[in-house]
């Protein structure tokens, strides 16, 4: 029951995320690679740098013109980048171009050229792995310029900065009046009424409270937990936060909007960083346990679904034709897995927008997989009506820290696969024909991703 629930809140969670800027996607980078350092030796996997690397390298590539956008890092943080991409290099020789590539994005900005410098070790390093590049040596050797430059660049990004930690409170301030409103017009109890609009209004108003949540959230995270954008909880009292929790408690254990419930814990979750007052409430014995899934509420235990253990890569197929994986010249490969997954188009859900419940099992065998240190799913091949799943894939992927699949879309419409790719913030990078196609791009994956950790 629980898995359902949470890829269902999960889904609804990520339809609604924005398109990420540049800036936003270069610090979460960064924070990857920072993050790896905290890990001993051997329990930094080969795949997690593979990832950290990649998400670098994507992010560098969207803000390499935004030169204030790569001064805005402790020396602490540059080097842990820096030390990952000599990890990539001592791991893989094939993939120097690509490390290369990304150096020199880094080394546009005097502060990463600063850093490098700043440690010996690190710096002969890199002249060694750059020897046959005159540019890249050119940089590691150069004189910084003057202070007044780099004071410049940092007085711009300190300036960007500030103005979006002043967009981001006005916005947040908004929702949360609004919403507070709309949860104190119903005594702070969310309402069972299934007949008026009551629920609509009460679910909408929890929506938006969830939005200024996720965006404060994200704004202490770039600006740090002090920024002016905290103010706006201040003004709550431990009293105002128990009535909230009241809502958010009567809201989760409605049994109509279950599928809210990851939103609700976050929620709380988030609070409880952001607010002394609201941790001190949610903290207390009276609330500490109640939002825990299954704790409060009895509901009948789903059938387990087991499949046969699989040592090898895995590649999951869905489509509305059961032709096109059983005759694939995937299924008879000895170099991995293929799984195939029916979508019968007589069991078209009749509500209007995706319906991610109907791929429930697809779901619940890719977790399987992500937690099972013996397989990996390396491509999940599907139409262009399953995009909205590939966001939900992504985030479980991530949750168990592990590589995201690469997604191959089957379709005659590629331009209609670019506009559905903006609607679900869905990361796709091969578009094909026909099934053919498909097969042979997921086998050359397979085999690329077997080369990278060999």
């Amino acid at each position: 029951g629980s898995i359902r629930i949470g890829f269902a809140c999960l889904a609804s969670a990520m339809a609604d995320l924005d398109v990420v800027d540049p800036d936003k996607r270069l610090a979460d980078a960064v924070a990857a690679a920072v993050a790896l350092t905290s890990l001993p030796a051997h329990k930094r996997t080969t795949d997690a740098d593979i990832d950290a690397f990649e998400a670098l390298r994507s992010a560098a590539f969207a803000a390499r013109k935004d030169e204030a956008a790569f001064a805005r890092f402790s020396l602490e943080d540059m080097n842990a980048v820096l030390e990952l991409i000599l990890r990539r290099a001592a791991h893989k020789r094939t993939i120097h171009g690509r490390l290369k590539e990304v150096l020199g994005i880094l080394l546009n900005s005097v502060d990463w050229v600063q850093a490098v410098q700043a440690n010996e070790e690190l710096c002969e390093a890199f002249k060694e792995f750059a020897a046959d590049s005159p540019q890249l040596v050119e940089r590691l050797t150069m004189t910084p310029p003057p202070a007044d430059f780099r004071h410049k660049v940092s007085a711009a990004a300190s300036k960007e900065l500030e103005a979006q930690v002043a967009e981001a409170k006005a916005d947040v301030e908004t929702k949360l009046l609004s919403s507070w409103a709309v949860m104190a017009s119903f005594g702070f109890k969310f309402p069972k009424d299934s007949i008026s609009d009551k629920l609509d209004k009460a679910t909408a108003a929890f929506t938006r409270f969830f939005e200024a949540i996720t965006r404060l959230t994200t704004t202490a995270q770039k600006a740090g937990p002090n920024c002016a954008a905290m103010t706006v909880l201040e003004k709550y009292q431990e009293e105002d936060f128990e009535n909230l929790l009241n809502f958010l408690l009567t809201m989760y254990h409605c049994g109509v909007r279950n599928t809210q419930r990851g939103r609700i814990k976050f929620v709380v979750e988030h609070l409880k960083e952001l607010s002394p007052r609201f941790r001190a409430v949610a903290t207390n014995a009276e609330w500490r346990d109640v939002f825990d899934l299954g704790e409060s509420v009895a509901r009948a235990p789903e059938p387990s679904v087991v499949w046969t253990a699989v040592q090898a890569p895995v590649v999951v197929w869905i489509d509305s034709i059961r032709e096109a994986f059983e005759t694939s010249s995937l299924a008879s490969s000895p170099d991995l897995h293929l799984e195939g997954f029916f979508d019968d188009p007589a069991a078209q859900s009749a509500k209007p927008t995706f319906d991610v419940l109907r791929y429930i099992d697809v779901l619940k065998y890719i977790q399987q997989r992500n937690t099972d240190s013996g397989t990996r799913v390396d491509v999940v091949v599907l139409n262009r009506k399953h995009l909205a799943l590939i966001p939900v894939i992504i985030a479980d992927c991530k949750a168990n820290s592990r590589r995201a699949p690469k997604f191959v879309v089957v379709t005659r419409n590629a331009d209609g696969v670019k506009e559905s790719v903006k609607e679900y913030n869905a990361d796709v990078r091969i578009v094909v024909a026909d099934w053919q196609a498909a097969s042979a791009c997921a086998a050359e994956e397979v085999a690329r991703r077997r080369s990278l950790t060999k």
